[in-house]
């Protein structure tokens, strides 16, 4: 399931633990594992507690089927606010027209990142609308 290594410290060939070349340098604890489809998946940790807590999480999740991969949340705005629109079928045809038209996605170019504005005035403003 998921293991937890130390990236500060290796066992030498005299079965003694030896610092390695990322002594004190970042997080210490690695948790990896290998999610559902078979990708191995892996989240470092500053202390070996967390990273069993996490480990235990994960293998749970495995083991009972609701894993949920990290990275599972993320998703841009504007996509999500496409689907959603597109979802709102029960809603009448003038309404969703003026809500689409009223919280039009914009994608704005900050930092590598999007967002989701009502006011296309304030980004364009600021030069972020695109």
């Amino acid at each position: 399931m998921a293991d937890i290594d130390d990236r500060w410290h290796r066992t030498g060939p005299d079965g003694k633990p030896e610092r390695t070349d990322r002594y004190g340098i970042g997080a210490r604890w690695l948790v990896r594992w290998r999610d559902p489809d078979g990708r191995q998946r892996k989240k470092s940790f500053r202390r070996k507690v967390d990273a069993e807590q996490y480990a235990t999480t994960i293998e749970h999740g495995l083991l009972s089927g609701t894993y949920i991969a990290p990275d599972a949340g993320k998703i841009m705005v504007e996509e999500w606010a496409t689907k959603w629109l597109d979802a709102q079928a029960h809603v009448k045809p003038t309404t969703l027209n003026r809500s689409a038209a009223s919280s039009e996605p914009i994608s704005c170019r900050r930092g590598g990142s999007f967002g989701f504005q009502t006011s296309r005035m304030r980004l364009c403003s600021r030069g972020w609308a695109n």
